[in-house]
């Protein structure tokens, strides 16, 4: 059989309704949402909710017009049926509108809007029929000299899922929904959780990935995993063989909800040639394309719309409002803070960032390249301008970022310097999670061990005593706890406080009385009431003193403070939004105190 020299060409809804005046994803209406019930009057911000859906009825009326071009027709009865229940959820959801706004005090209204508005939210979940359109390719058949040789010939292609249509008015539902329901409840926290939390953890599940999942193209339920797993990027070696010792790839991402393929980026590695004279084949990690593939993913206005409302309604569950109070702010109260902040690209390049607190506008300064190849199995803060890193044989090496306190700061270092292991036992059978705390103090838990030397949630204290010179090595590790397990992340708060995350997404504050010497020494720990769902962020990094960074999926950073972070209080200042695309840092870590305090 001779090979199939045809080319395809897809016509698409995407197409379609870009030509149409693109629908979006409600992104701009979501900006009522941080000003609700604050500084605009409800009547306006319905005002913008009913504008925002006239214009989705206005662009949905055009693609079911643009459904009549020729290549269209084929697959236009399906596709058209999808248009008249979006329509038909449009209408009513814009008649909602305007009840609220009519009787904007109106619990009982408010209640009947928000019962109906969340069943059309719920309804859009499971219907997912809603979610899949059908595009169609244009084949075009090609002789052996890539000459066309005969008709075009137009092949529909099966239903895909797409968010571009569906999403905006599930959105607008849920913006409905949650009006009303602030409204009915009065953001009381107790009436929310009563008549609406069911739903909402219902939503907050449907726009938020699961703990756990993985990006492998498979087993996607939740609307976010739906649209990562139908983004994938890959690298392209440009020859078979090195050249000069070198290979080129490219990274090249398909998008299959747009039916795209791009070329990203060009990167090069050393390929040297283990035998003088032979030839080495061009390979690489698929890997190395990893965080390429999650920045075209968080880019995705569909990633970005859903990242919204997972910070929002996991707002509304544990809190009973909006994140809309201080969303961006001032922190006057507090002392100020200078904070140095690491992290490590994709290419391992290591770069520093500097922030001081408190401030208005939440900017940092930065990036500056201080470091290479900064490749290990984990990396602290070691305490003032330290940094320990520990290598995949189990030793740890000290490094002095000279350069972080000079104005402006440079890339001068001192090290690195071998100061030997945390804790005895064979490293590549036992699994740590390690954190800085500042002032040479390393804490570890243990998170998987086959030795039976260990048991899983064990929590180890080690001291290197030299972290500002280099000198010496680490104290012998010692058991501080047990039962760490079930707290994920835990991240210190300076001199022996230590935060750690329930599975609930409650933060859960510890005092370790003995951090100086390594003593099994502990205040009572409590349970933090800060109206806070802390597991909506994918990380937190810890800028010392109370300070704590939250990196959300969508890679913004919130800041807030713990204003009496050494007794354990609950009151919390912020969030203020410090920055976005974060997550491309991993690891990403803080300077942590030292010897300049005056603590030691």
């Amino acid at each position: 059989m001779p090979p199939d020299l045809s080319s395809a060409e897809y016509e698409t809804l995407d197409n379609l309704i870009d030509a149409a005046g693109p629908i979006g994803t409600g992104v701009d209406i979501l900006k009522f949402i941080y000003e609700f019930g604050k500084t605009s009057p409800t009547e306006y911000a319905i005002e913008n909710i009913s504008r925002e859906l006239a214009l989705i009825k206005t662009q949905l009326a055009e693609l079911s017009g643009r459904l009549d071009t020729v290549t269209q027709r084929l697959v236009k009865a399906e596709n058209l049926a999808r248009v008249r229940r979006l329509e038909e959820h449009t209408t009513r959801l814009s008649t909602l509108a305007v009840q609220i706004q009519r009787s904007p005090g109106d619990q009982a209204r408010a209640a009947e809007a928000a019962a109906e508005a969340g069943g059309r939210a719920d309804s859009m979940l499971t219907d997912e029929d809603l979610w899949t359109w059908s595009d169609v390719q244009i084949v075009t058949p090609h002789d052996a000299n890539g000459n066309p040789s005969g008709p075009q010939r137009i092949e529909p292609l099966p239903p895909e899922f797409k968010t571009k249509i569906a999403l905006p008015v599930y959105s607008m539902a849920l913006t409905i929904w949650v009006a009303a329901m602030l409204i009915d409840t009065g953001s009381e926290v107790g009436r929310v959780k009563e008549r609406y939390g069911d739903q909402l953890d219902r939503h907050i599940g449907a726009v938020s990935l699961r703990f756990g999942w993985h990006d492998h193209g498979s087993d996607e339920q939740t609307l976010p995993e739906k649209i990562r797993s139908r983004i994938t990027c890959r690298p392209v070696a440009a020859h078979k063989y090195a050249e000069d010792g070198m290979c080129t790839f490219t990274v090249q991402c398909t998008d299959k909800l747009a039916r795209t393929n791009t070329i990203v980026r060009e990167f090069t590695v050393d390929m040297y040639d283990p035998v003088p004279g032979s030839r080495v084949l061009c390979t690489v990690d698929p890997q190395s394309v990893v965080l390429d593939e999650q920045e075209i993913e968080d880019r995705d206005p569909g990633i970005v719309m859903l990242g919204l409302w997972e910070e929002m309604l996991k707002s509304i569950a544990a809190s009973g409002h909006l994140p809309a109070q201080q969303f961006i702010g001032q922190f006057p109260s507090w002392t100020a803070a200078f904070v140095g902040m690491y992290g490590v690209d994709r290419d391992l390049n290591l770069d520093y960032f500097t922030q001081t607190l408190p401030g208005s506008q939440g900017s940092w300064t930065g990036p500056l390249r201080v470091g290479t190849s900064w490749s290990f199995a984990a990396i602290v803060p070691g305490g003032s301008d330290a940094v320990l890193a520990k290598q995949p044989t189990g030793n740890w090496l000290w490094y002095r970022h000279q350069g972080s306190g000079q104005t402006p700061p440079t890339d001068k270092w001192a090290g690195p310097v071998s100061i030997g292991a945390w804790v005895a036992g064979d490293s590549a059978q036992t699994t740590w999670r390690h954190f800085g705390a500042g002032y040479g103090v390393v804490y570890g838990i243990v998170d998987h061990d086959v030795t039976g030397e260990f048991q899983e949630g064990d929590l180890f204290w080690g001291r290197f005593l030299g972290y500002q010179t280099g000198q010496g090595s680490f104290t012998a590790a010692r058991p501080v706890g047990t039962g760490w397990q079930g707290l994920s992340p835990v991240f210190s708060g300076s001199e022996g406080i230590i935060y750690g995350v329930r599975p609930t997404g409650v933060l859960r504050w510890y005092n370790h009385t003995g951090w100086a010497d390594g003593s099994n020494t502990w205040a009572e720990p409590r349970d933090l009431n800060t109206g806070v769902d802390w597991r909506q962020f994918e990380r937190i990094v810890s800028g010392g003193e109370g300070v704590i960074y939250g990196i959300l999926p969508n890679g913004a950073m919130r800041c807030y403070r713990h204003i009496d972070w050494r007794n354990g209080g609950d009151v919390l200042e912020g969030p203020m939004s410090v920055g976005e695309f974060w997550r491309f840092y991993n690891p990403l870590f803080a300077s942590q105190p030292g010897a300049t305090t005056g603590v030691f």
